[in-house]
Formats: C-alpha cells, sequence, structure tokens
C-alpha cells in the first residue's frame, strides 16, 4: 500500500471553507432575523433558518 498525503492546497481550502461557514452559521442560528435583514432578505421563518 502506498502512502497518500492531502495536498495543500486542499488543506487551505477545507481551513477556508470552515471559517466561513462558521461565520455565517452562528448569527443564522441565534440570531436569524437580524441577520438577514441586514443581507436584504423580507421574508423570514426564523425556525427554517435553524434546519
Amino acid at each position: 500500500m502506498t502512502h497518500q498525503t492531502v495536498p495543500i492546497a486542499l488543506k487551505r481550502w477545507f481551513t477556508i471553507h470552515f471559517a466561513v461557514d462558521v461565520l455565517f452559521a452562528i448569527p443564522l442560528f441565534f440570531f436569524p432575523v437580524v441577520f438577514l435583514t441586514l443581507l436584504g432578505w423580507q421574508s423570514i421563518d426564523p425556525f427554517a433558518t435553524r434546519i
């Protein structure tokens, strides 16, 4: 069996993707109406944002 490593670019992309996900997920979970209103949404269902 050969030893395979994960490319550096993939590791960086995963880290960036994780950071962006957290930046959007936390406000959507705790303050969905305020966060989506700031983004320009008009009709917001707070329960659906947590699913």
